[in-house]
């Protein structure tokens, strides 16, 4: 097993480095706008010096567009140059809720047959359902992988909601509506199946992030989508990378995006 505690922070700050040492400049900032100029590319950007919005362009051979693409959506000028037409090709994204449990003190794990369940990194509650019929992913358990002999004495259970009992704009209308109170209800939903009482005297703050577009739906008919195949093939100064090109979100694919469109660039 291979982890550490910075996430993904390492390899941006690796690739970073890299770019230092090839004497590569990087002028970190927002793209608002990329669009083919001639033999090249140019991004209008923008970014926050001393507090002030400042806007800046940059030129180059190329540029890799590795965000999700209902934003590329927006921010490629004439994607339709691409083979790509939002309104006809672009996938449905399915919205996602996301709950931080800060936990002063680990909850009890409940006994079965005199013996205590074990805790997992990933714990998911079996057959289990959250408020309104949402569908509970389980939970993660940040301090779970620390190298240690005892548990840590404070941790962080990261909740996951899937709104799969609706339909997309339907479960995004709801968000923007809900309650504090209907909120974590449904975001503690599997730690309450999980530990019942004892899980509330433990914690110490709830953050909730409500992610509207967090991943594309892998529909009937995505394979088969003209205008994801004509990304996919993409080989000019605009590539494209990014799981949605998958339509299977995870790092894994990410990655294989990733790299794939740098072998074109460097080609």
């Amino acid at each position: 097993m291979l982890t550490w505690p910075g996430g993904l922070a390492p390899l941006v700050a690796g690739m970073a480095d890299s770019a230092a040492r090839a004497g590569v400049a990087r002028r970190p900032g927002t793209a608002v706008s990329l669009r083919r100029v001639g033999g090249g590319v140019e991004a209008l950007c923008f970014r926050f010096e001393a507090g002030v919005p400042t806007s800046f362009l940059v030129r180059a051979p190329g540029a890799i567009c590795a965000m999700p693409l209902f934003v590329a959506a927006r921010v490629v000028e004439d994607m339709a140059a691409h083979g790509f037409d939002a309104r006809r090709h672009l996938p449905e994204y399915a919205p996602w809720l996301v709950a931080n449990f800060v936990l002063r003190e680990p909850p009890r794990e409940r006994e079965q047959g005199g013996e205590a369940v074990p805790l997992s990194w990933d714990n998911v509650v079996q057959g289990a359902q959250g408020a309104q019929g949402a569908h509970g992913l389980g939970y993660v358990v940040s301090t779970h992988q620390d190298i240690r002999v005892t548990p840590a004495e404070r941790s962080v259970y990261t909740a996951y909601v899937a709104l799969a009992d609706r339909r997309p704009q339907d479960a995004r209308t709801w968000m923007q509506s809900a309650s504090k109170e209907e909120l974590i209800a449904l975001a503690a939903a599997d730690l309450k199946a999980a530990y019942g009482w004892t899980l509330a005297p433990c914690v110490e703050r709830v953050d909730i992030t409500l992610r509207a577009h967090a991943m594309a739906i892998p529909g009937p008919g995505f394979r088969s989508n003209a205008g994801l195949a004509a990304l996919r093939e993409a080989d000019g100064p605009i590539l494209f990378a990014h799981a949605d090109l998958s339509g299977f979100s995870v790092f894994e694919e990410a990655s294989w995006w990733g790299w794939r469109a740098a072998e074109r660039a460097l080609g």
